[in-house]
């Protein structure tokens, strides 16, 4: 039997909009990182640690820990964290293979294989 209080009714917990905010601004900076690729690692990883945020506070809501005013918003974390790690990490290595920026591991190995 749980013996845990159930929070009660009122705003979300500030976790949850904390764990939005970053899932977001992971997807904001991979708007730029398909220019940069420090930006687009810096926005996986933001969108990685909203991931795991959100999770824990859902995981909270589920346990009675946060309040249930939070749940809209652990789940929004987890969604923009997920596609801002997906989107920063496939930016990333399409840079670091040359597929976007230019001078990448592909166009190197061009040049080297070319030189006589």
């Amino acid at each position: 039997m749980n013996m845990t209080p159930a929070m009660p009714p009122g705003k979300p917990s500030q976790r949850a909009q904390i764990a939005a905010g970053v899932g977001v601004a992971s997807v904001v900076l991979n708007l730029f990182g398909c220019c940069c690729a420090p930006v687009a690692a810096l926005g996986a990883l933001l969108g990685a640690v909203a991931a795991i945020l959100g999770f824990l506070e859902y995981g909270g809501v589920g346990a009675g820990t946060s309040p249930l005013e939070s749940r809209t918003w652990a789940v929004v974390a987890m969604a923009t964290g997920a596609l801002g790690f997906v989107t920063g990490v496939l930016f990333f290595g399409l840079m670091m293979l040359g597929m976007v920026g230019q001078g990448g591991v592909l166009d190197q190995l061009r040049q080297g294989f070319n030189e006589p």
